[in-house]
Order: C-alpha cells, then structure tokens, then sequence
C-alpha cells in the first residue's frame, strides 16, 4: 500500500481544519474492502486521537474514523497551527481479520491485537497499544480491554469472547 492514502487523510485534515478543500479519496487503497479502519493521531509525540470504524472500504472507515478523531472527546481539539507537527497513522482490519476463541498463549504483544466481548459490551485495542501501555503479558492486555469495555476485570475468562487479529499499518515517520 502506497502512502497516497495518508497524503489524503492530511488533507482532510487541513480541510476540516478551514485549510484546504475537501480532497477525494480516490487512491486505489481506499477502495480496498475492510473490516475496521482506525485512525491514530499525535502532535508532539502525545496521543490526540484514535478511532476506529467499520468498513465497508478502506476509504469509508478512514474518513469516519479521521472525523471522529478530529472530534475525540477526550482530547483537545486539534489547531491549525498544529498541523505542521500532526502525525497519522492507519491501521486496517482486513476482512475476516479477527480470528475468535483465542488462548492468550497465542496472542503476541505487539504483533496482535485483542477484541474482548460479553454481554453486549465489547473493546479492542490495536496491536502497538501494547507497548505503549507497557504491558507484559497478554492476560494485562486482556484485562484492560475488559476495563475499557466496562466489563469486569476478568471478564474476557469468565464468559467473554475474545479474538485476536494483525493489521496493515501505514504511519508518518514518527506517529504513534
């Protein structure tokens, strides 16, 4: 995958910024089928952003995503003076990307990710999460993901659903 699809979500960026038209998405990755697509953001090195949503294309669930990046609540907005010092990056889900009923002893920090889910109630976390976060062990990743779902700690061993899945990652030169 070229880095034209990122060259384009910089100007959608500047777009919604007020600095720039709106671009089309008509790099040939966009139109690629995906399961999920997320969208990560750092100014500065500091996480500003990151959402991830569904397909149907690359190009639909990175537009999404980057949208609600822009409008993550829990960070600040991000300003145009910012956008010399905006970094992206996009991690894509293909289709049938997640592979279910997995034994933490086949998850590999940093190479998986973790999709953990019970009574309706579900979270995932990408895969370089985990060294961000500084965890050691699947079962830390695991846990979290059922805190960031609001499930009990241990949910993902007591009922939950849990899959594992890789992505296609394609980054600015010092994003996140």
């Amino acid at each position: 995958m070229s880095d034209a699809p990122l060259l384009q979500l910089h100007a959608l960026v500047a777009h919604h910024l007020g600095r720039g038209p709106e671009p089309a998405l008509d790099a040939a990755a966009f139109q690629a089928p995906c399961t999920v697509a997320f969208t990560t953001s750092t100014v500065n090195g500091e996480l500003r952003g990151s959402v991830g949503c569904p397909g149907p294309t690359v190009g639909e669930a990175a537009r999404r995503a980057l949208e609600a990046t822009l409008e993550d609540a829990r960070f600040a907005p991000l300003r145009p003076e910012e956008l010399p010092r905006l970094r992206l990056s996009l991690s894509i889900l293909p289709p049938d990307a997640l592979a279910p009923g997995m034994d933490p002893r086949e998850i590999t920090l940093g190479t998986h990710g973790v999709k953990v889910s019970r009574d309706g109630l579900g979270a995932m976390f990408l895969p370089q999460v985990a060294q961000h976060a500084g965890w050691r062990t699947p079962e830390e990743m695991l846990d979290a993901c059922c805190r960031k779902a609001g499930l009990p700690l241990h949910a993902w061993r007591e009922g939950g659903r849990v899959w594992r899945f890789t992505v296609r990652c394609l980054a600015d030169p010092g994003a996140a």
